[in-house]
C-alpha cells in the first residue's frame, strides 16, 4: 500500500468555530497526495461532527483524552504514514490552494530534514499586526530568542522515526525546544514560501512557560555542544557563561567547561573585531 507524501496533523479541542475553514484549506489543495490526522482531545462541541461531515477517506479522526496540545501531537505522529509531517493549528489554514504543490516541489529537491518558510499573521496582537509576514530566514541567535512558527515547518519523517518527540515538560514551548534540537541535529533549509495563515492569540502569546525558560540555555548547550561558536551568537555570550557555571556546579563538567570555553572564544573574537574594525554580526544560518 502506497503512503502519502504529506501527513498533516491537526490537534483539536473545542475547535468548532474554526475547524471547518482549517480542514477545507487542506482538502482544497491542488496537490492531493496527503493524509490528515485529526487528533481530538474529546471535544464536547461539534468539532468531530464537522470534520466527519467532509466524508473524505484521507481524514483519520481520533478523539481521546490527552494531556494537552503537544501530547496530542505526539500521539498523532504514531498514526502517520507520510514522508513529511506537518502540524497545522485548528484555527489556522494553509495560505493558498497551491501551497502543498509548492512544498512538494521544494522537498522533492532538498537534502534537508527540516524545511521552514513563513506564515502570514491573521489578527492583531500586542507583538505583531494582522497581515505581517513572519519571519524570514532565521539565524541561530534569533532562534534562541524566539521560535519559528511550527505552521511554517515540514519535518522529514526520519526525525520522528529516530525517536524524537515534543517534551511534555514544556506545556507552552515544547515546539520551540523541539526546533532548537532539530536545528542542532539535522540539516535545515529555508524557503521564502508563505505556508500558512497563522491566527494570533495562541498559548505562547499569553502564557510564560517557566520550566522551558528555566531550562532553555542548559538544553541549548546540551544540543549544540561544540557548535556554539557561530558568529551570530556573540550577543548571547553572557547566557552561555552563566549556564556554563551552573552546569559545572551540577557536575556536568564537560558541557559546562565547553560553554565557558565558548565564552572565552567570543571574548577573544570581540576584541579582535574591535581592533580590526570588522563586523562579525548576523551571519544567516545555513548549516550549523
Amino acid at each position: 500500500m502506497s503512503h502519502p507524501l504529506f501527513s498533516i496533523i491537526i490537534p483539536t479541542y473545542q475547535s468548532e468555530p474554526a475547524i471547518y475553514t482549517c480542514v477545507k484549506s487542506v482538502l482544497d489543495q491542488t496537490y492531493e497526495d496527503f493524509e490528515i490526522i485529526l487528533q481530538d482531545g474529546q471535544s464536547s462541541d461539534r468539532t468531530v461532527e464537522i470534520i466527519r461531515s467532509f466524508k473524505d477517506d484521507r481524514i483519520k479522526i481520533v478523539s481521546e483524552k490527552d494531556k494537552g496540545v503537544y501530547d496530542a501531537m505526539n500521539r498523532a505522529i504514531e498514526r502517520t504514514s507520510g514522508d513529511w509531517i506537518y502540524f497545522l493549528g485548528s484555527d489556522d489554514s494553509l495560505f493558498e490552494r497551491a501551497t502543498l504543490a509548492s512544498l512538494r516541489d521544494i522537498v522533492g529537491k532538498t537534502e534537508a530534514d527540516l524545511v521552514y518558510g513563513n506564515v502570514m499573521m491573521s489578527g492583531d496582537s500586542h507583538w505583531i499586526n494582522d497581515g505581517t509576514i513572519y519571519r524570514g530566514e532565521t539565524d541561530l541567535a534569533s532562534l534562541f530568542e524566539q521560535n519559528i512558527s511550527h505552521q511554517s515547518i515540514v519535518y522529514r519523517r526520519r526525525i520522528f522515526t529516530d525517536g524524537h518527540r515534543f517534551n511534555l515538560a514544556y506545556p507552552v514551548c515544547a515546539d520551540h525546544d523541539f526546533n532548537l534540537f532539530c536545528f542542532a541535529s539535522y540539516k535545515v533549509e529555508y524557503t521564502p514560501l508563505i505556508v500558512a495563515m497563522f491566527a494570533t492569540g495562541g498559548l505562547s502569546t499569553h502564557i510564560v512557560d517557566e520550566c522551558f525558560e528555566r531550562e532553555k540555555w542548559g538544553n541549548i548547550i546540551t544540543y549544540y555542544k561544540g557548535k556554539l561558536k557561530h558568529p551570530s551568537l556573540l550577543r548571547h555570550k553572557g547566557s552561555i557563561k552563566r549556564t556554563g557555571k551552573i552546569l559545572v556546579k551540577k557536575g556536568r563538567y564537560w558541557l559546562g567547561l565547553n560553554a565557558l570555553k565558548t565564552y572565552v572564544y567570543f571574548k577573544f573574537i570581540k576584541i579582535r573585531s574591535l581592533v580590526s574594525k570588522q563586523s562579525i554580526w548576523g551571519e544567516p544560518l545555513k548549516e550549523v
